[in-house]
């Protein structure tokens, strides 16, 4: 019986210590619970993204002399406009000063030349990349792509018009009355 009368006391001193470790589990949790993380410091800056890629698929051969240039446009031309005065490649020779063709770095510097100063996304200027600004003289009435200039939506040009050529693409990229209006 003696042996048993020990067993009472130590089995209450293992609960307490059960208990004492379970209390300080707890509160080390809260306090740790309630202690503030510092932030997490800012990446440093890197330097601005790089210019944006064309995201068009280009010709195979880009647009690099004014024949091929006036070609790549009267494709388009002849689907959109009528002319008074119909036009040719060998307009250029037959009647000198009624095309005009330039070569322009980007799409802002011909804007620019023509007096806008249009701002564009990079995006859209590593599209077109360089492009030729046409110019055509004589009375021309233009409709939107394929719709015939006859329709509905045409819009009459009296003096002509300046078409503006993707090189990289060959994609018309603007129509423009010949001159501004000022």
């Amino acid at each position: 019986m003696k042996s048993q009368s020990y067993l009472l006391p130590a089995g209450l001193m293992i609960l307490v210590a059960i208990a004492i470790a379970f209390l300080a589990f707890s509160i080390q949790n809260v306090v740790a619970t309630s202690q503030r993380i510092p932030p997490t410091p800012a990446p440093t800056a890197t330097p601005g993204p790089p210019p944006p890629n064309p995201t068009t698929a280009p010709l195979a051969q880009p647009l690099t002399t004014q024949e091929q240039a006036l070609e790549q446009l009267a494709l388009y031309d002849s689907q959109i406009a009528v002319w008074s005065e119909p036009w040719s490649k060998d307009t250029l020779t037959l009647q000198p000063g009624r095309i005009t063709i330039k070569a322009y770095p980007s799409r802002a510097a011909e804007s620019a030349a023509y007096g806008l100063n249009e701002g564009f996304a990079p995006e859209i200027e590593a599209d077109a990349g360089s492009v030729w600004a046409i110019s055509i003289k004589g009375k021309a009435t233009i409709a939107g792509i394929p719709s015939p200039a006859e329709r509905a939506g045409a819009v009459v040009y009296p003096d002509g018009v300046t078409y503006v050529i993707s090189a990289r693409t060959g994609g018309l990229l603007t129509i423009r009355p010949i001159s501004l209006k000022k």
